[in-house]
């Protein structure tokens, strides 16, 4: 039970702009469990990953047909694996901090917030969009800062076409997202939880609740309601600074 809750808190919250990294420590913690949270963190991406690559399979196809657009990722996958490279050993304890996971999300929805003013959104996806997108989708390692949150509230803000936004944020993590855990598993030695059955229910709960929060997202975002999130991730920051610390 404890790996189906955690995973279906992770595909929820991976594509709600609310930070998995900082819900799933969050819970680690209201749980009483303090260990391998980021390496289960990592494991569950497996099933998002899957609820993302299902959801956006005809975009991908789309993207794999336009050298352009393969550049762009390719850019922000390295800009986002510098990143992880240079600040992970410094970012890891954050995961266990319910004061710093607080703290960021209050960021986070200050930023989610931003989008209220957000232009009509005309922009196609350029050069500067992504390397814009790799330098925040690096930052959003933080545990608080949600990645979907920075990548498409950075891109909204330069104008992008809301549809486009969404669709460019999720797409262009995947080698990202699958380069971490590959990260996670051969280098950092975490394979052992892979042999914890509970493990995978809690990937098939990550696969189901994303595919369902990435349908109500990408009508948020059309809809231009997505900054209402940010009044969640204020309150939830407000909460672990004042019931956690």
């Amino acid at each position: 039970m404890y790996d189906i809750f955690l995973g279906g808190l992770q595909g929820l919250t991976e594509f709600f702009p609310v930070s998995s990294s900082g819900h799933l420590g969050l819970a680690h913690r209201l749980l009483g469990v303090d260990t391998d949270v980021l390496a289960r963190t990592v494991l569950f991406h497996i099933g998002t990953l899957l609820a993302c690559g299902t959801f956006f399979f005809k975009d991908i196809g789309a993207y794999l047909r336009q050298r352009r657009m393969l550049g762009y990722i390719l850019i922000v996958t390295l800009i986002t694996a510098g990143f992880g490279i240079l600040f992970k050993k410094i970012i890891e304890p954050l995961f266990g901090s319910p004061v710093g996971i607080g703290a960021l999300l209050l960021v986070n929805g200050i930023l989610l917030l931003a989008t209220r003013w957000a232009g009509p959104g005309r922009r196609r996806i350029g050069l500067l969009e992504s390397v814009v997108m790799g330098l925040v989708q690096g930052i959003a390692i933080l545990p608080g800062i949600s990645r979907s949150g920075i990548t498409i509230t950075a891109l909204l803000l330069r104008g992008c076409d809301r549809q486009e936004a969404f669709r460019f944020s999720f797409i262009a993590s995947l080698p990202a997202v699958a380069a971490a855990f590959i990260f996670e598993e051969t280098i950092a030695g975490n394979s052992h939880l892979l042999k914890d059955p509970s493990i995978y229910l809690g990937v098939a709960s990550a696969y189901l609740m994303g595919l369902t929060a990435l349908y109500v997202l990408k009508g948020l975002v059309m809809l231009k309601r997505f900054y209402l999130f940010g009044f969640y991730s204020l309150a939830v920051g407000a909460l672990a600074l004042l019931a956690l610390r």
